[in-house]
């Protein structure tokens, strides 16, 4: 039997009992959008009640379940055509692509299902390279195998010009692990200083704009000096580690260095911390002088890859080797894979002389090897293991550029602008390699955007780690089919990721963005609208200004599975708004399946505050649908739900556990009408409902709502 979410639910989650001697074990399991759970037909199966959405309990006899993922729930570029049951790869270079995740590297069988009535064939492309061809024949089935590695993979099918026609209806990969439920579910285990064992001063909490505390993560940190140490025991074998950390600026804002120590389980390295990528000061779009005062941005994060794995169990200690005052915020450990090998497909730098030491400019080898590469029959370029110093951005179409893995090959600059790979024409794909840009301040006028570029039809950036860059994806439109999938965007001035002027049938999945000097997502239908994108299952934090999701007018789009956390200052987690010039909202924004923690704020030059969702017609009407539902709101700064300055109608909120805040709902300067069903509030602190605007817009009630009875003016 299959068992498959409901529609317009991103996931269910289902209690397996395993019961192969007799010895049960359970373990639970979810099932994401677009996916079934194949349960053998040998099952004993025991459905009970729990919660909302079924849990479903099964006693499995010595068997392995497998995920069946459904074509029209997953990416497609290069003119493939979604229907409701199928996607119809009708063109050369047509594709579909499926995210799939394994516990290990090894051999995995793939059935694709299709709907074909004539023979056809298919190239199958493992992470961004071809790996074998299939041949389609008419109402059958293929079974294959393919060579998948540790943790997510992007596999894609795609048809040539001599047999341009399939229609895929599934494909089938058992022993493929379920996504988490929601957030990015990458190969990491946060660690919150806060919580473990220290010697150390614990600051916050405090949500204050403008203090160190209220841009960390839970709003709490520890600082060490002199010696002091934080302690940290491994729930998982590790070998690399990220430390988010802040140290003092210099007096100068240029930045100083502070040095830790970690050691455990045989190991010890010390460290180097700079202030250089942190701290600015003063006005939108701030400066880095610190005579302008207001500062803030403080945080940035340093990465290290440990000489051999630390076991779990294993006691790891970070110690301030300085005088400084070093405020650790968290650190994340995470086991990461052997080098990725370079594939025929593409060729390495180094042939062409790049200096994978850093100490060389490698720019003129790097550029020789895009102008060279077609020449020697390959598909793009290779980038070893080593770093790689830039001093320009490639401006790219058509071509593949790899790399060994986020951490091992890197390419860096010490001038800001000074490294990227920005498309300007279709096809771009990136894979498996880090951008460490040299940017100490925002500029906008600067170009300094890491990846995306414009008119990039069918382009992917997968295994991307970009940091100190302006910017870390700004694709403009006209685009139509980008994938963003296992990116960490980090530290960055402005946006993580924007998406401008007519990008159309794009996602952003299963990704990491904290820390941006902007907000972290967004949708900005600036002269064109914006259309048919998804924002899916990412883990998404801590923009110094502004919101973790935002859209900016536009057409129909859709966000579920994300954690969104911890706002500092203008900005909710969800936030939908005609602002900033953007063709006003017209589609349906759907929402669902979120979790929402520590949102909303306290505005800069205006009244009133943005809610955990915010909801801001400033420029004109919202004419559109916005439905938010089946989500979890927790510890707002203000309010669950904030609606102010203008008109709207059509908004809709159901099925939503709202957990702590002031109020409910927050109303100010607002005309309209929303309706409101089935949410249920504990612990508000203030009243239900916050509104001064009286009969000027109707809060319409149906269902189950419960804890948010009450309505007062509060007088922002």
């Amino acid at each position: 039997m299959s068992i498959d979410p409901e529609e317009g639910v991103s996931s269910r989650v289902f209690s397996l009992l395993l019961n192969p001697f007799h010895l049960y074990a359970m373990m639970m399991v979810t099932v994401p959008r677009g996916s079934t759970l194949i349960v053998p037909a040998n099952c004993i199966i025991t459905p009970t009640q729990a919660m909302k959405k079924v849990s479903l309990f099964f006693t499995l006899l010595l068997t392995v379940a497998a995920v069946v993922y459904e074509a029209e729930d997953h990416h497609v570029s290069g003119g493939a055509v979604k229907s409701s049951s199928h996607v119809h790869l009708a063109t050369d270079g047509s594709r579909v692509t499926f995210s799939i995740k394994v516990e290990e590297d090894g051999d995995y069988q793939l059935t694709l299902g299709h709907q074909n009535t004539e023979s056809s064939s298919a190239d199958v492309f493992i992470n961004g390279y071809k790996q074998k061809e299939l041949s389609i024949v008419p109402n059958e089935k293929h079974t294959t195998h393919v060579t998948l590695r540790t943790g997510n993979n992007l596999v894609a099918f795609e048809t040539s010009k001599d047999n341009p026609s399939i229609r895929l209806d599934h494909i089938i990969v058992p022993r493929s692990l379920f996504y988490a439920s929601r957030g990015a579910g990458l190969p990491y285990q946060t660690y919150e200083a806060e919580d473990q064992q220290h010697n150390g001063n614990i600051i916050g909490p405090d949500r204050t704009p403008l203090t160190l505390a209220s841009e960390c993560s839970g709003r709490r940190a520890v600082q060490i000096s002199n010696g002091q140490t934080i302690s940290f025991t491994l729930k998982q074998q590790s070998n690399g580690v990220v430390v988010r950390y802040s140290i003092p600026d210099s007096s100068n804002g240029n930045g100083q260095t502070a040095s830790i120590q970690l050691t455990g389980d045989g190991v010890s390295a010390n460290v180097t911390l700079t202030s250089k990528f942190s701290w600015t000061y003063g006005e939108y779009p701030y400066s880095n002088d610190p005579s302008k005062k207001k500062a803030h941005h403080f945080f940035d994060e340093v990465r290290y890859l440990f000489p051999s794995s630390l076991s779990a169990g294993s006691k790891v200690k970070l110690t301030s080797m300085s005088g400084l005052i070093i405020t650790v915020d968290l650190l994340e450990f995470h086991q990461v894979p052997a080098p990725y090998a370079n594939s025929d497909e593409v060729i390495s730098v180094t042939s062409y002389g790049a200096d994978a030491t850093g100490r060389a400019d490698s720019t003129n080898a790097i550029q020789t090897a895009l102008n060279s590469y077609k020449g020697k029959g390959k598909k793009g370029i290779f980038f070893p293991p080593g770093r790689f110093k830039t001093n320009k951005l490639f401006y790219l179409s058509n071509v593949i550029i790899g790399g060994a893995g986020p951490w091992y090959s890197t390419v860096f600059t010490d001038t800001p602008g000074g490294a990227g790979f920005p498309a300007y024409g279709p096809n771009v794909r990136l894979y498996d390699f880090a951008i460490s840009g040299a940017t100490t301040v925002r500029i906008d006028a600067t170009d300094d955007n890491a990846i995306c570029g414009e008119k990039a039809n069918g382009g992917v950036a997968h295994n991307i780690w970009i940091e100190h860059t302006k910017v870390g994806c700004w694709l403009n439109g006209p685009t139509d089919g980008y994938l963003i999938e296992n990116v960490y965007i980090r530290n960055t001035w402005a946006d993580g990721i924007n998406f401008r002027m007519g990008v159309t049938n794009s996602i952003v999945s299963y990704s990491s963005i904290r820390n941006t000097g902007d907000d972290c997502i967004a949708s900005w239908s600036d002269v064109k609208k914006n259309n048919g994108n998804i924002y899916k299952y990412n883990s998404v934090q801590l923009p110094a200004l502004a919101n973790t999701l935002a859209i900016y007018g536009g057409g129909d789009h859709t966000a579920y599975g994300n954690e969104l956390s911890d706002i500092v200052v203008s900005g909710g987690c969800i936030h939908v708004g005609n602002r900033f010039g953007a063709q006003h909202l017209s589609g349906n924004l759907n929402f669902y399946d979120n979790t929402l923690v520590r949102c909303g704020s306290s505005n800069y030059n205006r009244p009133g505050h943005s809610g955990a969702v915010w909801v801001f017609p400033e420029e004109g009407p919202i004419s559109g649908g916005v439905t938010i539902s089946s989500s979890d709101i927790i510890d707002s700064y203000s309010a669950a739900v904030s609606i102010f300055t203008g008109t709207v109608n059509n908004l809709n909120f159901n099925d939503l556990n709202v957990q702590g805040g002031l109020y409910v709902l927050e109303l100010s300067g607002i005309a309209g009408s929303s309706n409101f069903k089935n949410i249920t509030a504990t612990g508000v602190k203030v009243v239900g409902t916050a509104s001064c605007v009286g009969n000027k817009f109707a809060v319409n009630k149906s269902g189950a709502n419960k804890g948010w009875d009450q309505t007062s003016c509060q007088n922002f």
